[in-house]
């Protein structure tokens, strides 16, 4: 052991030595001769002093590559002679020198070809738009032309509706395709008085609609409405090689059936199921509720001065109700909405507005697809009142002195297309055209334009100057100025009402439209929670009380002495309870983010301070929006809403209308039950009146 010792420390040194001549080695090799820096580019390992010297070699041979001369392709070897070797093998005496037949425009023989200018399709003036918010039967399956909308399952169902209605020069059209195909400056061989007859071929309807920043979005086409059984064969081809088979003559044949120009320039609207409502083009629709609240404040005074005369003439110390919005409710009247009364009588023509509620029950007036039923109000009105009612309706004259909603529907039937129209006598033609996919809460406006078929499209028979519109399978006419604008109202709002102030807890109240109606429900919310939930529907009992005879009224004041009426109603689906939804969804999608105080002056010239709360709510969790708590503080425009919105629910609800129109066979409601026995039931309905 001590030589051991001995020897390490004689030879400690170059032990030493030794091992740092190897470390110094191992880093030469590894830090110098193997070249740990270096960087690997094209497969090739390559120093960070060279790569650069790399890349301009590569970049000067590119160089010369792009200035250097093309190189030719390889030379294409003709190969048809093999081509028709091949074919020769199998195929005997075939010219193969000949080419394909190739149309002719002049015919065999020399025929000098027609020639023809195209005629001024002029512009679509008067334009005006309308805006219907009601219950309506909507179809429950796809409407087709197997399937028309009379005869699909429909349920009332809520629905915004916009019609836009246009006039057209007719007589000018007929004038100016007679010039071109068969007028006087056209050679007498060449006159075609059946091209010489316009045929409709398309009403083209555009829309903007107002982003949110103010500006209006491009012009889109319309689609034709979801009730259009024929939506398929009026879809619009404006090029002659587009065309389905048969071509343009089959497609102007089937175009000129009186039914398919009807759906095209008056398409039909929806059934409306709303009791105080119908749809009428937008001039018309305009005058029909200038009539329907003349009427109501009619009725409401009425109503005062009845209820004046009772107070002092009613020995039995019972007087009339009526409404407080002159709209008469199930408890008030009959079914269509006629008021029956008992010990009074009320002349026919002083209930008109309520008659017109029937939509469907009584007698049918001739006239267009659109005329309307009418039954003359009951109760105990004489022979003489219902003599002079229905003579008055069948002469058209007015039996009240005052426009009636009969008055518009016979401006309705006199500008409507029927089958044995002919379009030649007419002077000017209204049509119009629907939206059936506008959204709640938005602004549209609108254009419309008329197109008429070119009979000679794709044949080659215009003139050198119309020579370009030769495959135009549509002339359409200019568009008509724009309309007004259309502002769709939303169907749902809230309302901050109250705030506990400790527990930042804000009452809201939720209101929303609903089959025809506004259902309002308050919630109590706090921060993160979402304003709005599902909440049931709380369905009055009728109200029914005994009079001095023992007999409960029924409908007012007509007594019925059975439950016949009810079971009726029951069966028909039509009463008030059937009209209101069980549950309805107050889920705004809005949440409660905070509530914050705030300190502001108002007025104009006398400020005063304000102290009051705001409630911030945001829909995305990123725009946050405010409202005040309590309506002192809210905006003109909220308070506004929001007093219509209590006001339309004071009203009462009205029951729906029928289905009234033809070949509705079979058509089921909401419930299943078929609604073609309505007429049927109406007709009892009355008879059992008499007997009161």
């Amino acid at each position: 052991m001590d030589k051991i010792l001995g020897f390490l420390e004689d030879h400690v040194e170059k032990m030493v030595v030794g091992i740092v001549a190897v470390i110094c080695l191992w880093l030469l090799v590894t830090r110098v001769v193997l070249n740990p820096n270096a960087i690997t580019y094209d497969r090739k390992n390559l120093s960070l002093g060279s790569i650069d010297d790399y890349v301009l070699v590569q970049a000067r041979e590119l160089e010369d590559v792009l200035n250097g001369r093309p190189t030719p392709p390889d030379s294409y070897n003709p190969r048809l002679a093999e081509y028709t070797g091949i074919l020769a093998c199998s195929v005997k005496g075939v010219n193969f020198g000949l080419g394909p037949a190739v149309p002719q425009t002049n015919p065999p023989g020399g025929t000098v070809v027609k020639e023809y200018s195209l005629p001024d399709t002029g512009r679509v003036g008067d334009v005006a738009v309308g805006h219907i918010r009601a219950v309506a039967y909507t179809p429950l399956e796809e409407v087709t032309a197997d399937r028309a909308y009379d005869g699909s399952i429909s349920e009332p169902n809520d629905l915004d509706f916009v019609t836009v209605q246009g006039k057209y020069d007719i007589a000018a059209l007929y004038a100016s395709f007679k010039d071109s195909f068969a007028g006087t400056d056209v050679k007498i061989q060449w006159r075609d008085p059946c091209l010489a007859e316009p045929v409709f071929a398309a009403v083209q309807l555009q829309r903007q609609e107002k982003n949110d920043d103010g500006i209006w979005d491009q012009w889109r086409d319309v689609p034709r409405t979801r009730i259009d059984y024929q939506r398929e064969l009026l879809t619009i081809i404006e090029d002659a090689r587009s065309l389905p088979p048969g071509g343009l003559t089959v497609r102007m044949m089937r175009y000129r059936d009186r039914a398919v120009q009807q759906d095209l320039l008056q398409p039909e609207a929806y059934r409306i199921a709303s009791a105080d409502e119908e749809w009428f083009p937008p001039l018309l629709y305009r005058q029909y509720k200038e009539i329907q609240a003349s009427e109501t404040l009619d009725e409401r005074r009425r109503a005062r001065d009845e209820e004046n005369n009772s107070a002092g003439s009613d020995t039995t110390g019972q007087r009339r109700t009526s409404s407080t919005s002159g709209r008469i409710s199930l408890s008030e009247g009959g079914r269509d909405g006629s008021a029956y009364t008992s010990g009074q009588t009320r002349s026919p023509t002083s209930s008109s507005r309520r008659t017109d509620r029937s939509g469907g029950a009584g007698r049918i007036q001739e006239g267009g697809r659109y005329s309307s039923r009418t039954r003359p109000s009951g109760g105990r009105a004489g022979q003489e009142d219902l003599a002079f009612y229905y003579e008055g309706l069948a002469t058209g004259r007015d039996v009240s002195g005052k426009p009636t909603v009969e008055n518009v529907r016979l401006e309705l039937d006199k500008i409507s297309i029927t089958k044995q129209a002919d379009l030649r006598t007419l002077e000017e033609l209204i049509f119009w055209a629907h939206d059936d996919s506008i959204e709640s809460g938005k602004q549209y406006r609108y254009r419309v334009r008329l197109g008429v078929f070119n009979p000679v499209a794709g044949k080659n028979q215009l003139s050198q100057r119309d020579a370009a519109h030769n495959n135009e399978v549509i002339l359409w006419s200019e568009f008509s100025d724009v309309s007004q604008e259309v502002e769709i109202p939303r169907r749902m709002y809230f309302f901050a009402k109250g705030l506990q102030e400790a527990a930042k807890e804000v009452t809201v109240q939720v209101s929303k439209y609903v089959l025809g109606d506004w259902y309002s429900e308050d919630f109590k919310v706090r921060g993160g929670e979402v304003i709005g939930d599902l909440a049931k529907v709380e369905i009055e009992a009728p109200k029914t009380t005994a009079d001095a005879t023992g007999r409960t009224p029924y409908m007012g004041t007509a007594y019925m002495g059975t439950a016949y009426m009810e079971t009726a109603y029951r069966e028909n689906d039509l009463s008030q309870d059937a009209a209101k939804p069980k549950e309805v969804d107050y889920d705004t999608g809005a949440m409660l983010v905070d509530v914050v105080a705030v300190n502001d002056f108002v007025g104009d010239n006398t400020m005063r301070e304000r102290h009051y709360f705001e409630m911030l709510y945001s829909y995305d969790g990123m725009l946050i929006e405010r409202m005040p708590v309590g309506d002192r503080y809210w905006p003109d425009e909220l308070r506004i809403v929001r007093t219509q919105i209590n006001n339309s629910q004071r009203e009462p609800k009205q029951p729906w209308r029928p289905w009234s129109g033809t070949g509705q066979t079979g058509q089921t409601g909401r419930t299943g039950r078929t609604t073609s026995g309505a007429d049927e039931y109406y007709d009892e309905y009355y008879r059992s009146m008499e007997r009161y």
